[in-house]
């Protein structure tokens, strides 16, 4: 079983040829960005895991946090070249970078899931958990045998994405999450600690070695949260347009 390095791996395959952009789902909360800036996201009402950002933070928001604010915000990257310009829209935390020249390539990308520091170290009674698409809206588990959106990175590597609700635990707001998806007899496996909202994670990326060729091809998602319970989703990915 190979262990993929979630955050360097996954942020160096989303790199693009030039500009880096992170669009926030408006419910799920888009593919990166820093967490901490303001408990928002998920799909849920109000309350203190959904308050706005209404000022620009003093670190680059978690893409998809909600805010409420009609300035845009603007933030120097780690690799102190380039910078990140956000924008609030639709309620919901946009940003876009420069990408200026740097030794080894490549543009600058935020974090695919929104980390934490401090996950659960306990154990649950009756906890269930679910995983559904990162689709707009109330959240919902997977159907069996859906279709997964795929995204490829610009160094080539193909993405899923999905968002997790842990129904019994609302008090966890940190889990450690372990996600295997195997295809063809190859799984593919990574650990990360990620944040949630009342029970709900805002969108989390994984990736998944898919053969270049037509067809279907099934595979499984498994998904562990710590101390709390465990689910696997039947999928599918039909005719994969690799790049190149």
């Amino acid at each position: 079983m190979r262990l993929l390095a979630h955050f360097g791996l996954l942020a160096a395959v989303a790199a693009t040829a030039c500009g880096s952009t992170s669009n926030g789902d408006p419910a799920s909360g888009g593919a990166g960005g820093q967490g901490g800036s303001g408990a928002s996201g998920g799909s849920g009402g109000g309350g203190a895991c959904f308050v706005p950002d209404t000022a620009c933070p003093a670190e680059r928001p978690f893409v998809g946090a909600a805010c409420d604010l009609s300035e845009s915000c603007t933030f120097q990257d780690q690799n102190l070249v380039d910078t990140w310009t956000y924008t609030c829209v639709n309620g919901r935390w946009d940003g876009q970078a420069t990408c200026e020249p740097t030794f080894g390539g490549g543009c600058p990308v935020p974090p695919l899931v929104e980390s934490c520091t401090d996950p659960f170290s306990g154990t649950t009674s009756g906890a269930t958990v679910e995983v559904g698409p990162a689709t707009l809206g109330t959240f919902r588990p997977f159907a069996e045998n859906e279709e997964a959106a795929l995204t490829w990175g610009g160094q080539g590597s193909p993405m899923i994405s999905f968002r997790l609700r842990v129904k019994g635990a609302n008090n966890v707001a940190c889990t450690r999450v372990d996600t295997t998806t195997t295809m063809n007899g190859l799984p593919a496996s990574h650990a990360s600690a990620i944040k949630l909202h009342c029970g709900e994670s805002l969108t989390v990326f994984t990736i998944l070695d898919v053969p270049c060729d037509g067809g279907t091809h099934p595979f499984d998602l498994a998904v562990k949260l710590q101390g709390i319970g465990e689910t696997t989703a039947k999928l599918k990915i039909t005719d994969p347009a690799c790049p190149g």
